[in-house]
């Protein structure tokens, strides 16, 4: 059993006065909609549906014209009894059960199709919500390094003013220096980072690669107590990669009873009227004829066709079978592995955030007091800031981990987090930490 909880307070930074504020579930539903890879495995699907419209359909019959026993000098029907015209109708009928057999494995086909389309839909929900994630955290840390650069900016201030009255040393001027440059340096790496994020979220969209974003400020609570037995038994009810094989398994047993079927003789029926004229010494003075008779094809080849498809078959749905418990077990490690990680980053946020950084940050103040009354020296200045920086930057690190590893959990149960509602424990909801 695994509770967690996720509080994140996200600071939108406009991009641009023209840059449309999306959340996340608006960013989610265009990605499903105008996705690249979405788009082109929908028509992918849409080409087995009119495929699987024909896959039970009998041959189609044959009618047939013909004269026969036309004399070749003169053409006339009237000169021989066995001269005529006639119309031939002609069906053939698979063994029974041959036509029911392929279309069910068409059926199967769709719905494995079907399946992988919800498995991509999956992944790129996933990686909406990672890069979304990204985006947040790089939105975060600009502006903490941003305030940080402020804070070391009036450092490198008062230092230089020390300086100039001799209460400090010029060393101690070029490592504020120095620092401020660093803390510059590493904003323009965030900033690097956030627009190839951008990048991400755009390919991932739709988009084209320069279209601006604007993040909602905000995220929503999960709160849930949920089992990895629980977990595992939505996943192997929904998860796409799951459903797939085990589609395509009905799939290649259908399609070995199809060809088995195939194996056995078909039926050809056929009726034919001919029309004559009556002749001089004909016993049935130009009577018309009517015909009808069955024929069946004999399958002499079965072992070398048919047989040696019904085998393959069977071979591709025993792979199919042995692939789907190695996918089962996957599943099941990997939703091992994230509650393991969930748990790790929750414990990390709530040690940060109620120990670590009020005490690094009332450390920087008495630090910076100290330092203002000469009790301490530049080193433990700059310390103390560079790991209150760090500490907020750890924080923010460890929530947006944990919210990244929900997305990723979804992904792998196959279900957003608010259907993983498990009988005997809380449900989940939406509220205030």
């Amino acid at each position: 059993m695994f509770r967690f909880i996720l509080t994140i307070c996200l600071y939108s930074t406009v991009l641009s006065a023209e840059a449309q504020s999306l959340s996340l579930d608006d960013l989610v539903a265009e990605a499903l909609e105008a996705n690249p890879s979405v788009v082109v495995l929908e028509s992918r699907v849409e080409i087995f549906r009119a495929k699987s419209a024909s896959a039970g359909a009998p041959p189609d019959p044959i009618l047939r014209f013909d004269v026969v026993n036309v004399p070749m000098r003169s053409f006339d029907l009237s000169r021989t009894s066995m001269s005529g015209k006639q119309v031939s109708l002609q069906q053939s009928l698979p063994f029974p059960g041959s036509l029911r057999a392929r279309e069910l494995a068409a059926d199967n086909a769709i719905r494995a199709a079907d399946s992988r389309l919800g498995d991509l839909k999956a992944h790129v929900r996933h990686l909406v919500k990672d890069t979304y994630y990204d985006l947040a955290f790089y939105n975060q840390t600009i502006q903490i390094t941003s305030e940080n650069e402020s804070l070391t900016q009036s450092i490198l201030d008062r230092t230089l003013a020390r300086y100039e009255v001799g209460l400090g040393g010029q060393h101690d001027v070029l490592r504020a220096r120095v620092a401020l440059t660093l803390v510059g340096n590493r904003l323009t790496g965030f900033r690097t980072s956030h627009r190839l994020a951008q990048i991400r979220m755009n390919r991932l969209l739709g988009r084209s690669h320069d279209s601006l974003l604007s993040l909602e400020a905000g995220f929503e609570v999960h709160d849930a107590t949920v089992s990895a037995e629980h977990l595992f038994h939505a996943a192997n009810e929904n998860n796409g990669a799951l459903q797939e094989l085990t589609h395509r398994i009905a799939q290649w047993e259908s399609l070995e009873r199809t060809e088995r079927k195939q194996a056995l003789p078909s039926f050809t029926f056929h009726v034919t009227y001919r029309q004559r004229n009556a002749v001089p010494g004909d016993p049935v003075n130009g009577e018309d004829f009517l015909s009808g008779g069955v024929a069946l094809n004999l399958p002499i080849f079965r072992g070398r066709k048919q047989l040696a498809r019904a085998a393959e078959a069977r071979v591709s749905a025993d792979w199919a079978k042995a692939k789907l418990n190695e996918e089962r077990n996957n599943v099941a490690n990997e939703i091992e592995r994230i509650l393991a990680e969930m748990e790790l980053h929750y414990s990390e946020h709530d040690l940060f955030t109620d120990e670590i950084l009020p005490q690094t940050e009332q450390a920087l103040l008495s630090v910076r007091s100290a330092y203002e009354a000469d009790r301490v020296d530049f080193t433990a200045l700059l310390n103390a800031q560079s790991t209150w920086l760090d500490a907020k930057l750890t924080n923010f690190h460890h929530a947006i981990a944990y919210a990244k590893l929900m997305a990723e959990l979804e992904a792998v149960v196959g279900l957003p987090a608010a259907h993983w509602s498990d009988p005997g424990h809380q449900p989940i909801h939406q509220g205030e930490k």
